[in-house]
């Protein structure tokens, strides 16, 4: 199995990481106990001296980009690595074919008041004038609503 260790400068929620990967520093190994895919803990004997600084990996055979979570030292030449999936980059391809709308967004550039999830406010004034009268409803009766603009 091999495992390609980066250093890796992106923000975790950046979906193509690909400019802020180091190039790989690559290792060779066999799988000898079971393995989660999603949260693997791998053991690595030490075969160069600083590549426990390495943050992000690749497993050709898993098909997936792991963040690295911690370097374990288990003994004088040997390393645990414990990594989790990073979805955003293992599925970058699916994910910016899909087709998807946005429901809502902070940046006025991109938003639109065509769409509403609930949350949008009216950005017309408005004013309630009441007035009252010295009738009284009595039998057939009927209240008047006005909308619109009012001008004194």
């Amino acid at each position: 199995m091999k495992i390609c260790l980066y250093r890796c400068t992106a923000e975790p929620n950046r979906v193509n990481k690909a400019a802020y990967l180091s190039t790989p520093f690559s290792l060779d190994g066999t799988l000898v106990s079971d393995c989660s895919v999603v949260d693997p803990v791998i053991e690595l004997e030490k075969t160069n001296p600083v590549f426990y600084q390495y943050n992000y990996l690749y497993i050709p055979d898993f098909k997936r980009f792991y963040f690295v979570n911690d370097w374990i030292n288990l003994a004088n030449k040997i390393w645990q690595l414990r990594a989790h999936v990073d979805v955003l980059y293992t599925y970058a391809s699916e994910i910016y074919s899909a087709n998807a709308i946005a429901v809502k967004s902070t940046a006025s550039a991109v938003s639109s008041d065509e769409i509403d999830d609930g949350s949008y406010a009216s950005k017309v004034p408005t004013e309630i004038k009441t007035y009252s009268f010295s009738g009284k409803f009595d039998g057939l009766s009927a209240v008047l609503v006005v909308a619109g603009k009012y001008e004194e």
